[in-house]
Parts: structure tokens; sequence; C-alpha cells
């Protein structure tokens, strides 16, 4: 049985960064001088697509009084003494942001001096910040797999700090890893799921078209000056057959050349949304004339006099596991001399 995981911090960092997802979630500060780290930002990186909410510390933006500011590569920002990977800076009111890597072993409550340097010499004084996370839940209780379609209660162990806002996300997708679901990204239905504040519950609504996937569901929690926290839970199977998501499938592919008797028509190769979706396909060929099935079960047919007059049909079958196979007629023509 899928058991529920709490996502640590250190699975953050390796999350794709751009400037336009970020999200600032705490802010300290302390008196200015020039050149001064005056202010920290923790923020949240939701680079990329996920099944899941994201939540933790993926980044500090340390705001430094400095009125000609240098390329990024220029800056480096330490966290009580440990060392951060520069991402990127802002110009902001009064000097430049650098947006550094959050380090994974900072702990609830603590203060930290954050110092930044600028061509390996400090920049200035450090701001003192203090890192605070939202209280959650530390687990919950998996439904039991198969879920069978209809409403589904998750109860969670522990609690939301008080006044947090609750979010949660669920989606039906492939199983298997989150990369995996995240190639798959595509095919995701949206799922109707919500937080029972007096259950202390995740609820989410599990349609008939969810059959044969699996549910991704997350929950998070925040606070303003706090970070985010949450729960992922691993992916659980939905009961029933999937229909075949025919978007994995760009086209069936096209034949050779009309059906002229003593030539032989090929179908070109399928083509697929990705080379995932293409190795999870098998692809099975049949050939009918005249309505009739041939012997003929590869991407060729030779066209004999017999089927001179009659339509030439190629049938192609894809199918995946845990889908309903997909089925495509391509029309060739009608035979002839």
């Amino acid at each position: 049985m899928p058991s529920p995981v709490r996502r640590s911090r250190a699975l953050l960092a390796p999350l794709t960064v751009t400037a336009a997802v970020l999200a600032p979630v705490a802010l300290v500060t302390s008196p200015a001088a020039a050149g001064d780290a005056v202010s920290v930002e923790v923020r949240s990186l939701g680079g990329g697509y996920s099944p899941y909410l994201f939540f933790g510390c993926s980044a500090l933006a340390t705001t430094v009084d400095d009125a000609t500011p240098s390329d990024a590569s220029a800056y480096a920002v330490t966290v009580g003494g440990r060392s951060t990977t520069t991402l990127f800076t802002e110009n902001v009111a009064g000097g430049v942001a650098v947006v550094s890597t959050c380090p994974q072993d900072l702990e609830d409550g603590q203060a930290y001096d954050v110092v930044v340097a600028e061509g390996g010499a400090p920049a200035g004084a450090p701001a003192t910040f203090t890192y605070e996370e939202v209280e959650a839940p530390t687990a919950a209780t998996p439904p039991t797999s198969p879920v069978e379609p209809g409403t589904v209660t998750i109860p969670l162990t522990g609690t939301f700090e008080a006044g947090a806002e609750v979010l949660t996300k669920a989606v039906a997708n492939r199983g298997g890893t989150r990369p995996e679901a995240v190639q798959a990204a595509a095919s995701e239905i949206d799922l109707e799921t919500s937080y029972d504040a007096a259950a202390n519950a995740v609820t989410v609504v599990v349609p008939a078209s969810a059959a044969g996937r699996f549910l991704w569901v997350s929950v998070t929690g925040s606070l303003p000056g706090q970070v985010t926290q949450g729960l992922q839970l691993a992916p659980v199977r939905v009961a029933g057959e999937a229909p075949y998501d025919a978007s994995w499938v760009t086209g069936v592919g096209r034949p050779s050349g009309p059906p002229v008797v003593g030539s032989t028509v090929t179908l070109s190769r399928p083509r697929f949304s990705s080379p995932q979706a293409q190795a999870a396909t098998t692809v099975r060929y049949a050939w009918t004339v005249g309505g009739r099935r041939t012997t003929a079960t590869g991407r060729s047919l030779r066209i004999t006099r017999t089927m001179v007059g009659k339509a030439v049909v190629a049938v192609v079958t894809f199918s995946a596991d845990g889908t309903t196979p997909l089925v495509k007629s391509v029309r060739v023509g009608t035979a002839r001399r």
C-alpha cells in the first residue's frame, strides 16, 4: 500500500528556476548603510510542471543597498556561515536583490546572519534573518488501493497552524515516479479537491474518467512571514481500465502510394508526442481488402490481381498497459491495375 511521504526541504534544491515563478513568503530587515544587506526574503521556486503543490524553502532573495549593481556571478551569499549558489539578481528600489539557493539544514525559529560578498569582498554589514516554518500535518492515512470512483477522504495526522491558508491539489495521471508523471502532463485530469478543517482531512472527488489512472494528492499551509509546509501522498491507483489517451499518437502513418497491382503499399511509421509515449506503446497492424481481413500483419501489403476493384484499408492498433486499445483505420484506396 502506498504510504504518505512528507517532502523534505532537500528535495527542492534541483528545481528549474525562473524569476517569473517566485513568490516571497517571508521578510526580515536590518538597519541600512551603503552596501549593507538590508532585507532577506524566503521564496518557493515552482519552476516547471509538477503533479504536486510546491512548498519549503528553495531560495533566498537578499536585497543589498548597492547603487552600482554587478552581474549575478559577482555576488556570493552565505547564511549562518553556509555557502549558497547565486541564481540571478533583480533590480529593486534602492539596490539589487541577490537570489540564491536556500540551505537545506536551516532550523525552525533560528536566527542567521546573511552576508553578501561582491567580487570576493563583503558588500557591507549582514542582515539578521529568522527562519520560520508553518506548522503542518506530519502524515496522512492513505486510501485503500485501488480507489473506487466517488468521494475519497484522506485523514491527516497533525494540524495546520492557526490562521494558515490551506491549499489542496489532486490530479489523475499515470503512475510511476514524479518525473514520469511530469512527462505525461498532457494526459492528466484535474480533480475537485478541498480541505475539511473540522475533520482535518483532504477530500477528493474521483470521476469515472479517472479509471485506471493514479491519484497524485498534496496539501499545503501558508502564513505571511513563514515558509509554506505540507504533505505529498504517494500515487494511488484508481480502479478500472483507463481509456487510451489519443493525444500520445500524433500521426497514424500514411501509405507510400496507390494500391496498384504488383506494387507494395507501406504505411509510414506512426508519430508520438514524446519518446516516452512511443516506448510505452505497442503498435499492431492488420489489412482488409474488400472488407475481409488478410494475413498481412506488418506495415506493408503486396497488391495482387485478386484485389482489383476492392477497397484496401490498413487497421492500426495502439495499446499500452492499463489502457483500452486505440484503433485507427487508414484508407489506402481501391486496388487497380
